[in-house]
C-alpha cells in the first residue's frame, strides 16, 4: 500500500481523498475551487477524457461527486499515476470507471477520439 510508504500522504476535501508522495509530486492547493466546481457538474452518466489527470485533481471529483460514468485518464508522469491509482483504490472507484493512459497525450489522445462528452485539459 502506498499510503504506508515514507512520504506518502492522503488529503481529503470536499469529500474526496487524493493520495501523493510529496517527495515527488506536488498537490495544487489553489485549485481548490475549481476542484469543487468540476465536481459539482451535472454530469451523470457521462464519460470524460482527463488529459492531464496527475494525481486526479479532477479525475476523483468527477468520479466521486458528479458521477461520471468514465473517465479516461492520461498521464505521463508515473509517480502521478501511482498516486491516481490509490486515490481510485481510496476512494472505492470501481476499476472499470477509469481507464488510465500511461505516456505522451501526443500518442494516446487520439486514440480516444470521440469517445466523450466531456474533455478536461
Amino acid at each position: 500500500r502506498q499510503r504506508e510508504k515514507r512520504g506518502w500522504v492522503e488529503h481529503r476535501e470536499n469529500g474526496v481523498w487524493f493520495c501523493l508522495d510529496v517527495t515527488r509530486c506536488m498537490f495544487s492547493s489553489g485549485n481548490v475551487t475549481e476542484r469543487m466546481r468540476i465536481g459539482n457538474q451535472q454530469a451523470k452518466d457521462e464519460t470524460v477524457v482527463d488529459l492531464y489527470a496527475g494525481i486526479g485533481y479532477f479525475t476523483l471529483p468527477l468520479l466521486v461527486k458528479a458521477g461520471v460514468k468514465m473517465v479516461h485518464a492520461c498521464e505521463w508522469n508515473p509517480r502521478s499515476v501511482e498516486g491516481l491509482r490509490c486515490g481510485l483504490i481510496r476512494n472505492k472507484i470501481s476499476p472499470d470507471r477509469c481507464v488510465i493512459y500511461e505516456g505522451d497525450n501526443a500518442l494516446t489522445a487520439p486514440l480516444l477520439a470521440n469517445c466523450a462528452q466531456r474533455v478536461s485539459l
